[in-house]
């Protein structure tokens, strides 16, 4: 294993690992004592700030063509920010500096993992082998920082920093001048295969993906709420967390095998399907094991939707657009879907009750789900009988 392997490794392991810290803070916040709607509305601060976030690290990353500048700026100061928005009291203080943390680490993961997937594929790798280390780092992140919460939230944060400071310290000895052989070689690559790339389907993965993705993290944020509401051991939080995350390795060791199979938009329509049978069996169950169990779907949902549209997009659209998307990617779905899940998704729980708007998220991810199918299903059927009368 060569050590550009073990750094992509390293980076995938533990910016995940952070993500899943970050996944916590909502307990923490729950801990305060703040309404739903309060929580809601700070967990929203990091999706909406990430939709100005994140095209402007990925515009850095284009203006300098550097892999390493915006990663070590983004995570550097994050680490000090995190304290910041930890030591302040109160709604407002915590929103002010929640805030302006999320300028910063809410494109860790994006800009983080868009270096990861060009270095993978422009080597011809596997990427699903490799996010198989960023789904080992979440899950043993939330489960360890579920058994230390109970210790002491401040916990949360020091392991936190921790990540952040090793992701800045790989990423200082990233190779930096691999970046221009990338370009080069995935130009190549992209404008070979050019010839796939439909605007109207993608489009419509985006707008579908971005309602999966979205019911998907409103779920996930607010499953520590669902366990405190509960009444579950505070640990089953962590878990919970830990679950979603291990359940996701069965479908990245056969990733690239399924989406050629398959392809990406069959994959994406499950996984929104599949979404709504999970959050539907959530609310269904009062058992604290039988809801844990269920939350191994988690492998068969987001990172289905996730990976058919992140591969659609590095395999299908040439490299000179490629950042460019991926902004607008993550801007729809870490910002826009993340902020609606997370704002309107506590007015929700405030208004009908936690179970109920599991119920209601759930139903509305199954209608989606099927209609995404059918839309697909035709788009297919359309393009094949166009492709037969040019060959005619």
């Amino acid at each position: 294993m060569s050590v550009q392997v073990i750094k992509l490794i390293i980076f995938e392991f533990f910016i995940y690992a952070n993500f899943g810290a970050l996944r916590l803070i909502i307990q923490y916040l729950d801990s305060l004592g703040f309404s739903a709607t309060q929580i809601g509305i700070l967990v929203a601060a990091m999706p909406a700030i990430s939709i100005i976030a994140n095209p402007f690290w990925f515009h850095i990353k284009d203006k300098f063509k550097s892999d390493k500048l915006p990663i070590v700026l983004i995570y550097g100061f994050s680490a000090v920010i995190i304290w910041i928005f930890y030591l302040l009291p109160g709604f407002f203080w915590k929103l002010f500096s929640y805030s302006l943390l999320s300028f910063f680490v809410a494109s860790g993961m994006p800009v983080t993992e868009s270096v990861v997937i060009s270095r993978v594929y422009s080597s011809k790798g596997d990427f699903g082998k490799i996010r198989i280390f960023g789904t080992l780092g979440y899950a043993s992140s939330t489960f360890l920082i579920g058994k230390l919460l109970k210790i002491d939230y401040r916990m949360l944060f020091i392991l936190s920093t921790v990540y952040m400071f090793i992701i800045l310290l790989n990423s200082i000895t990233l190779r930096n001048e691999i970046h221009d052989n990338l370009r080069k070689e995935e130009n190549k690559n992209s404008n070979e295969i050019s010839g796939d790339y439909s605007k109207v389907e993608f489009i419509l993965m985006l707008i579908f993906g971005s309602i999966g993705i979205m019911t998907a993290f409103f779920g996930a944020n607010f499953f520590p709420v669902l366990v405190n509401r509960l009444n579950f051991d505070p640990s089953s939080a962590g878990k919970g967390l830990s679950f979603m995350g291990l359940g996701e390795l069965p479908f990245l060791l056969f990733s690239e095998r399924l989406v050629r199979k398959f392809g990406n938009q069959f994959l994406l329509s499950i996984g929104i399907f599949l979404t709504g049978i999970r959050w539907l069996m959530t609310s269904s169950l009062s058992n604290e094991t039988a809801v844990l169990m269920v939350q191994f779907l988690h492998g068969v949902n987001y990172i289905v939707m996730y990976y058919s549209i992140l591969t659609y997009i590095h395999k299908n659209i040439p490299f000179s657009k490629r950042n460019k998307i991926q902004g607008i990617y993550w801007m729809l779905t870490a910002g826009v879907g993340n902020i609606t899940g997370s704002l309107f998704g506590g007015i929700i729980i405030d208004s009908i009750g936690i179970i109920n708007t599991y119920k209601l998220v759930g139903f509305l991810d199954i209608i989606v789900g099927i209609v995404a199918a059918i839309v697909f299903y035709v788009l297919k059927h359309q393009n094949k009988i166009i492709e037969t009368e040019v060959g005619e």
